[in-house]
């Protein structure tokens, strides 16, 4: 909390930056820095816009190039979204029982597949975009058509599910949070294509470590899961409203008016990229979707359990590399010398596959007991099956960075064979693994797909670097 606090006091403390669209005032340029001050400049700020009825003509306080801050409020910001489905789900279990548990955490993993029909796959694309071709305006109204193409699907789904008054609500009171959450992604786009991530840090670390704070208030007050899933997405919009998009509005130019042409360019170019990105996330999931139709609701919280780590390998190389994705990009654009560029990627990799080697001696070791202790249930029987999710997680950390630089060359529409052909493998096997060895089957087909994925698409990298360079 401390770490957060600072940071959020170095977001609303003014400071130079090296651009500024109106003159400021004494008073901006010595505004005190307690934390009442720091909530009372920030509301001056909010009342200042909404007074002229424009926050994007207000005065920018905070500097670009901050490599330091990128890095460590990047890695809060990532760090309060990935611990959200873990943290949550050991507190649902323990206070709700594993069977509630097991359902949150089905509905959050649902949710997350739909986000990617309003992400679409254009994160990478925006932000490697450094000469900014594409209008922001443009990226804004491209997010609000996908959020409502999420929305619509989403219905449609809810629909056709028939499921119990628990699990209706959970999936719509998460898919809401899902889709605001990606709505603060295009602005959160926004700054760190301005060479801003560390604002944008601070805006997802509010949004979601505020959000886990007011689930967990509510859950431990009601007991109930309903209620604090509800409470969740209400935070999430208002952190939305007071925080993200004016943060993003007052911090970076101006941009100029949208053009049709740009608006049928992002989903023509972003296709391929939300395609490959949402047959992963199917990938990655169905298994927990052919085991919620043949196994239990306490299967999928063990799956859970077991994966966790899994994604936490997801989360620090993301921490690694994402920062790294504007520098990459330039790089590539901007020098005739691809060598390095090729001793970054070299360098990502390798930290990659040392971050699964630690992870899982770590698990190997001490995993049963520390799931045993936060869970209440024994694990000592699925230890072979944490080994294999582990390595699965550095695999599928492997698979996300190759797709990140299959977007910078421009090359991601290669991939969507290699996404494909595992998404038919991982169904198959799934549904015969599950069907016969049960929770093994299910471990045993997620570790086969990733294995197969990270094969084809390290293939596709080297493939399209290849033609490149004859070209």
């Amino acid at each position: 909390m401390k770490q957060l606090f600072c940071c959020v006091k170095h977001m609303f403390a003014p400071k130079k930056t090296r651009y500024s669209r109106t003159t400021r005032t004494w008073s901006e340029l010595h505004a005190p820095r307690s934390s009442h001050n720091i909530m009372k400049s920030w509301k001056n700020r909010l009342m200042e816009g909404m007074r002229h009825q424009d926050f994007a003509n207000q005065v920018a306080l905070y500097g670009s190039h901050r490599t330091v801050k990128d890095y460590l409020c990047n890695a809060l910001g990532q760090a309060c979204m990935g611990l959200m489905f873990p943290l949550l789900t050991i507190l649902v279990s323990q206070i709700c029982g594993c069977d509630s548990a097991g359902q949150f955490s089905m509905a959050f993993v649902v949710a997350s597949v739909f986000q990617f029909i309003a992400l679409f796959g254009v994160r990478t694309f925006q932000v490697s975009d450094v000469s900014e071709q594409d209008s922001f305006a443009a990226y804004q109204l491209q997010r609000i058509l996908t959020c409502i193409i999420m929305a619509v699907i989403s219905w449609v789904y809810l629909t056709l599910r028939h499921d119990s008054e628990l699990m209706s609500s959970l999936l719509i009171s998460l898919m809401t949070f899902k889709l605001i959450d990606s709505l603060a992604d295009v602005y959160e786009g926004r700054l760190q294509q301005c060479d801003k991530l560390y604002l944008a840090g601070i805006s997802q670390a509010i949004r979601c470590g505020g959000a886990c704070f007011v689930f967990m208030l509510v859950l431990i007050l009601f007991r109930d899961v309903q209620t604090a899933t509800r409470a969740l997405a209400l935070f999430a919009g208002v952190s939305f409203v007071i925080i993200t998009y004016p943060l993003a509005k007052f911090e970076t130019p101006k941009s100029r008016g949208w053009e049709a042409i740009e608006l049928s360019e992002l989903f023509y170019e972003c296709f391929p990229a939300f395609l490959g990105q949402f047959l992963f996330a199917l990938i990655d999931t169905s298994p927990k979707f052919i085991m919620e139709a043949i196994l239990d609701y306490q299967q999928q919280l063990y799956f859970n359990a077991l994966y966790f780590p899994a994604m936490a390998i997801v989360l620090v190389a993301a921490l690694v590399y994402k920062p790294q994705l504007m520098k990459l990009s330039m790089l590539w654009t901007q020098s005739d010398n691809t060598k390095r560029f090729d001793t970054q990627t070299f360098i990502i990799a390798t930290s990659i596959i040392g971050i699964t080697v630690l992870m899982a001696f770590i698990m190997w070791n001490w995993g049963a007991t520390l799931n045993g202790i936060l869970y209440g249930v024994s694990f000592k029987h699925l230890q072979l099956e944490q080994l294999g999710m582990v390595i699965a997680g550095g695999l599928s950390a492997c698979i996300d960075f190759f797709f990140q630089l299959l977007t910078i060359i421009r090359k991601q529409a290669n991939a969507f064979t290699s996404y494909l052909i595992s998404f038919g493998f991982v169904i198959i096997c799934s549904l015969i693994c599950i069907t016969t060895l049960h929770f093994s089957g299910a471990v045993g087909s997620y570790v086969g797909a990733m294995i197969l994925l990270c094969m084809l698409l390290c293939l596709q990298y080297v493939h399209a670097r290849k033609t490149i360079q004859q070209h």
